[in-house]
Parts: C-alpha cells; structure tokens; sequence
C-alpha cells in the first residue's frame, strides 16, 4: 500500500487545511443560535468552495460529529443535575458532603 504526500498549493492540501481550520472554529460546541448558524455558514461555505461528493461528505460528517456531541453533552449536564439533586439530599452524612 502507498501513501501520498499532498502538494503544498494542490487542492487537496488547501481542502484538508481549510477543513483542519473549520473544525477548529467549532469544535467546542456551544448551545446557542448564533453557534450552531456558524457551524451552518461555515460548512456550507466549506463545500460551495471545493464543490466536490468529498468536501460535501467531510462537511456533513463534522455537523453531525458537532451535533452528536451536543446531544451527548447535553445528556451528561442532565445526568450531573440529577445527580446533584439526589446528593444534595444526603448532606449532613460522611458521604454525601
């Protein structure tokens, strides 16, 4: 199997840095509506510049890694305010101060 070193100034060396450079942006999820419009206009501006089946693909995978993680923080936060509730209850013994 041979590997390829991507040309500084191809195509593909620039998709894989303005992707690199995308994902960097918005990596931190945030729960706003002017995040999640960002991750939108950038994804979007990030496929109509490249405008291939590949950029299109690596766009689509990172809005959805972006939202699963979303989901998944937002699933811990609840699990964390849960378990809050229920250890706030046990002050005042050894174990739940």
């Amino acid at each position: 199997m041979g590997s390829v070193k991507l040309l500084k100034g191809s195509e593909e060396f620039e998709m894989f840095q303005d992707y690199w450079k995308m994902m960097q942006s918005v990596w931190s999820v945030e729960n706003t509506k002017e995040y999640w419009e960002k991750v939108v206009e950038d994804t979007d501006r990030f496929y109509r510049k490249y405008q291939t089946e590949f950029s299109k693909e690596l766009a689509l995978a990172l809005a959805n890694e972006l939202e699963r993680k979303a989901k998944h923080e937002a699933e811990q936060t609840t699990v964390q305010e849960r378990m809050g509730i229920h250890f706030g209850r046990c002050r005042g013994t050894s174990w739940g101060e």
